[in-house]
């Protein structure tokens, strides 16, 4: 997943701001997030509670979600896990499942 940086750069949120609310997260391992050492902390059930807690302590019940690679991967996870907290999805640079 590309730092939250390269879509600062890319222009990305700027465009969206007008229309949304942005919150732009690095899960653990990019960018400026922790990097633990432990690889069950890195599964995507494991990130898709992290964004989860986002959501929690951003009070909102629901958002669209837009991933690359990693992200996409945790994205999809939480549209299956939790549907009804997901407005829409945007996967990128990945294979779904």
């Amino acid at each position: 997943m590309q730092p939250a940086q390269d879509w600062v750069d890319a222009g990305y949120p700027q465009l969206l701001s007008d229309h949304f609310r942005v919150i732009m997260i690095e899960p653990l391992g990019h960018g400026e997030s922790d990097k633990p050492h432990t690889p069950a902390t890195y599964t995507v059930t494991t990130c898709a509670g992290q964004l989860e807690a986002v959501l929690d302590a951003e009070a909102l019940d629901a958002a669209h979600l837009w991933g690359y690679s990693f992200g996409s991967m945790i994205a999809e996870a939480f549209a299956r896990l939790r549907p009804s907290r997901t407005r829409s999805i945007v996967l990128g640079g990945t294979v779904p499942g």
